[in-house]
């Protein structure tokens, strides 16, 4: 399911024989999550996590901290080549930014499936941009979440004559 992103993320490091960091805000590095129940080195500063890191994952609320986290100043601090992927809320990553990243090769690649407008308009700079994965955010179409929508919408459900079934 989508909602456990970080922990096959956090999986997929660890039988790499690599340490996870990240940050208990939610920024999520190379697979560190913010729960405090996985052997994670967290990190206070944001510039040490992106000079650390090759491959950056975000799972981070759009709160007015996490808006716009990542912009050129951000990509400054990276390694070259860096892998960038937002699985989480379109906004955090500056766009325009991220395109020119990708096009001067300070990103290697990176994976969207979500954007600051969804659907992703026809005139994004993101279109054309190299080493760009982009695919709709599809977290509610997995069988646990369907289930899920499932049992709350019976829930309210209000047959004639009685109260709502619980």
């Amino acid at each position: 399911p989508t909602a456990r992103v970080p922990e096959h993320v956090h999986e997929w490091v660890l039988d790499r024989g690599e340490q996870p960091i990240g940050r208990r805000d939610g920024v999520l590095v190379e697979g560190g999550v913010w729960r405090g129940d996985y052997q994670v080195e967290l990190l206070e500063d944001l510039g040490e996590l992106f000079a650390r890191s090759d491959i950056i994952t975000f799972h981070v609320p759009l709160t007015e901290e996490t808006r716009g986290m990542v912009g050129d100043r951000e990509f400054g601090m990276m390694r070259d080549r860096v892998v960038l992927i937002n699985c989480a809320r379109g906004g955090v990553v500056d766009e325009p930014s991220l395109a020119a990243h990708l096009k001067n090769g300070k990103v290697g690649m990176a994976a969207l499936d979500v954007f600051s407008r969804e659907p992703l308009p026809e005139d994004s700079v993101l279109h054309g941009a190299p080493n760009l994965i982009i695919t709709p955010h599809l977290g509610a179409n997995t069988e646990e979440a369907q289930k899920n929508v499932s049992v709350i919408i019976a829930g309210q459900v209000v047959w004639p004559g009685s109260q709502n079934v619980q």
